[in-house]
């Protein structure tokens, strides 16, 4: 059997020569170049050596860890390859996350959280032209995680490098509304 727990938690402290250092059962401690120190789990997957990170030593302490490379390992006895189960478990977290707020709710609050900064009064007309966004757009996960930076081109707005009007910029909003 191989060793294991034999990092203590004044070693881990101390060590700030770049390398890994093996704690056992595939937990290690990377220290980089950098002197950034992070836990690291290394197992074999089909004959093909995974190193999967499980946090920064600051936020993660050896007990926990501990406990993050035992529950790798034991998706590992299940067949499941668990840098594949974390990617899963996070799409379906940002699906959930999609679910939960809608495209009009994103754009309310973002609407008012810059309303201050535009500088006509005119940008009201934000409000017609998303409160109504057709429902394909309004649940999907790269819509609401990037937090709605940009807004669609107007109707009138020509679209794409073929066009043979170029757009113009208005001074208060990303549309091409004279404001």
């Amino acid at each position: 059997m191989r060793a294991s727990n034999r990092l203590s938690a004044l070693e881990v402290k101390q060590l700030e020569k770049p390398g890994r250092y093996a704690d056992g059962g595939g937990l290690y401690l990377q220290v980089s170049k950098w002197r950034t120190r992070a836990w690291v789990f290394r197992y074999m997957l089909n004959g093909r050596a995974r190193t999967m990170g499980l946090g920064s030593v600051d936020t993660f302490t050896l007990k926990e860890a501990r406990e993050r490379a035992r529950a790798a390992r034991q998706l590992l006895a299940d067949g499941i390859d668990p840098i594949e189960a974390r990617d899963e478990q996070r799409q379906a977290a940002l699906a959930e996350t999609a679910k939960r707020i809608t495209f009009k709710d994103a754009a309310e609050q973002y609407i008012a959280a810059h309303r201050a900064g535009w500088k006509s009064a005119m940008c009201g007309h934000y409000d017609l032209l998303f409160l109504g966004a057709p429902s394909q757009i309004t649940r999907t996960p790269r819509v609401v995680a990037a937090g709605i930076t940009k807004y669609p081109r107007a109707p009138h707005a020509p679209i794409g490098r073929n066009s043979k009007q170029q757009p113009t910029q208005s001074t208060c909003c990303p549309l091409d509304f004279d404001c």
